[in-house]
């Protein structure tokens, strides 16, 4: 049985991702509704948690990367009518995020759009592969919300997801072939310069 969104219930989803140690990668926040539920404005507060104590961390980076020109896979739900993103750092793992449209008119949701498109990077090395963190929003009764084309705020649906997992994975095997080169270049200098100094 397929649940019926009422207008006003937007559904909010916080995508998981598979970031490289050591490197970094995006997080996608998406939006929906029904044909009756528009979006003018937003603003968000996020956050990325962990419950233990590990061997790196998971930070957003600075500068941002701004989505409004996105178009692919999911177009960014502002795209061309985006008043600039307005984003403020209060810690490495905290990340304040709105936008909203440039003409004030308000957007249809009768599809899944990208809401956000966060930037963040991993700070520490192998031992670290496997270790998971979360990305969520920090308040979704404050802090976070969504604003109709009348301004006011629009509830959530019970079936957003205000959380994501970000899994720390080993490099892609073509960027463990470029650190492997990157050694035996380094290896073959040292060799040549000692040979240049006897």
């Amino acid at each position: 049985m397929i649940a019926t969104v009422c207008r006003g219930d937007l559904i909010i989803q916080v995508h998981d991702a598979q970031i490289a140690y050591g490197g970094s990668g995006f997080v996608d926040v998406t939006v929906s509704g029904g044909a009756a539920d528009d979006l003018s404005a937003f603003s968000a507060q996020m956050k990325i948690t962990t419950a233990a104590t590990l061997n790196g961390g998971v930070e957003f980076v600075s500068p941002f990367f701004d989505p409004s020109a996105v178009t692919s896979p999911i177009p960014y739900v502002f795209l061309g009518d985006s008043d600039g993103y307005n984003v403020a750092y209060p810690t490495a793992d905290e990340i304040n995020v709105g936008d909203a449209t440039d003409s004030g008119n308000s957007v249809s949701l009768n599809s899944t759009f990208l809401l956000m498109r966060l930037l963040v990077k991993h700070t520490g090395g192998f031992d670290a592969v496997g270790e998971t963190f979360q990305i969520e929003f920090l308040d979704t009764h404050g802090g976070t919300s969504l604003l109709d084309g009348a301004g006011l705020p629009s509830p959530f649906n019970p079936a957003s997801d205000f959380a994501g997992t970000i899994t720390i994975v080993t490099p892609e095997p073509a960027f463990g072939g470029l650190l492997a080169l990157g050694s035996i270049g380094g290896l073959v200098w040292r060799r040549r310069r000692a040979r240049l100094k006897s």
